[in-house]
């Protein structure tokens, strides 16, 4: 049976301890793209460069758990994931935290990006993220058996 975060809108966030860093992601299926976020970063293949570069550092700095907030009866009262989004990395700025979602190192020149990260998705990969979720709704893939099938396709 499918966990139900993996077919909610929401946002998930990881966070390091040192140096004091944050990633906040945004999804329709919060608890899938956490799952595959949490999975590239272990393989050494997430699409935030300067992030990998601090996991692979320092890997046990690192909470991989995470917080995730759904958006369904949010405690902001927020209408949209955009909002919802905004409101939780305020939150994480106001803790100190810097974000990774903001600058991006690209071939040795800062650039910003989407604040959100997931949005950045190549459409192969949010095909395989909507994918998922479609076949978690309809039971033919079980939650617990998600991270083998992961690593079973490579990402």
């Amino acid at each position: 049976m499918a966990a139900k975060a993996d077919y909610l809108e929401g946002i998930f966030v990881f966070t390091c301890s040192s140096p004091k860093r944050a990633y906040v992601g945004k999804s329709k299926g919060v608890g899938v793209a956490k799952r595959v976020t949490k999975c590239k970063l272990k393989r050494g293949n997430f699409h935030n460069q300067e992030m990998q570069k601090d996991f692979n550092e320092n890997p046990d700095n690192f909470d991989l758990v995470g917080k995730m907030y759904f958006l369904k009866n949010n405690e902001y009262g927020c209408n949209t994931l955009a909002e919802l989004a905004d409101e939780v990395r305020m939150d994480y700025i106001d803790e100190n935290y810097l974000l990774w979602n903001d600058i991006q190192v690209v071939e040795g020149k800062e650039k910003e990006v989407d604040k959100f990260g997931l949005d950045d998705l190549k459409n192969s990969e949010r095909s395989v993220v909507e994918n998922i979720i479609h076949h978690i709704k309809s039971g033919k893939i079980k939650a617990q058996n998600l991270s083998d099938l992961l690593e079973s396709w490579g990402l």
